[in-house]
C-alpha cells in the first residue's frame, strides 16, 4: 500500500446515506466545509498515527477550503498537534474547482506545498480545466478518471488513455 484516501460520507440517523454529491454542496454553500475539512484532516492524521503502515493519506480539499486565509495555518498546526509530517498528506483538487493564475488559491497551494503536503490533481479529463491546471500548479500527483480506464479497452479508448499518460 503506497496510500489511502480519506472519503467523507454522511448517514443519517435513520440509517439513510446521503451521498457527497449532495451534502459536500450544501457543506460548500453554508461554509461548514471548512469544520468538516478540518476534522478529516484531523481524523486523517489519527489514522496515520494509529498505523504506522500507511505511508500517506489524501484528503479532498474544497476550493472553499483553498480561499480560507487561515486554512494553511490551520493546517499546519493540526499537523503540529497530531506530530504528523506533512510529507504524509496528500490533499486532492479536483478538476472542475476553477484556480486561476495569480488567485488566492495558487497562493494557498503554495504555502501547503511549503508544509509537505503532497497535492494531487483528481478526477483528470473530467472537466475543460486540466492542461491549464496542470501550467499553474506543479502537482505531485495526476489521478486520470477512472473513466478513461473503462474505456481503454476500445482501440480509441486505449489511445486515448495513453496519450493523457504520455502529456502529463
Amino acid at each position: 500500500i503506497s496510500a489511502v484516501e480519506a472519503l467523507m460520507r454522511l448517514r443519517m440517523r435513520d440509517g439513510v446515506e446521503v451521498p457527497p454529491q449532495q451534502f459536500i454542496p450544501v457543506a460548500e454553500k453554508t461554509g461548514g466545509i471548512i469544520q468538516l475539512g478540518y476534522w478529516a484532516i484531523r481524523e486523517a492524521c489519527c489514522k496515520l498515527l494509529t498505523n504506522a503502515d500507511l505511508p500517506l493519506v489524501s484528503v479532498n480539499v474544497s476550493p472553499v477550503q483553498l480561499r480560507e486565509p487561515s486554512f494553511a495555518d490551520e493546517v499546519g498546526a493540526i499537523l503540529s498537534e497530531a506530530g504528523i509530517r506533512g510529507d504524509r498528506l496528500a490533499f486532492e483538487i479536483t478538476e472542475g474547482q476553477r484556480v486561476e493564475a495569480k488567485s488566492v488559491e495558487l497562493h494557498f497551494i503554495c504555502r501547503l506545498q511549503a508544509l509537505g503536503i503532497a497535492i494531487w490533481l483528481d478526477d483528470f479529463g473530467t472537466g475543460f480545466a486540466g492542461l491549464a491546471l496542470l501550467r499553474l500548479v506543479d502537482f505531485d500527483l495526476v489521478k486520470i478518471d477512472r473513466s478513461f480506464l473503462y474505456a481503454s479497452s476500445s482501440r480509441r479508448g486505449h489511445m486515448m488513455l495513453r496519450n493523457i499518460v504520455r502529456l502529463i
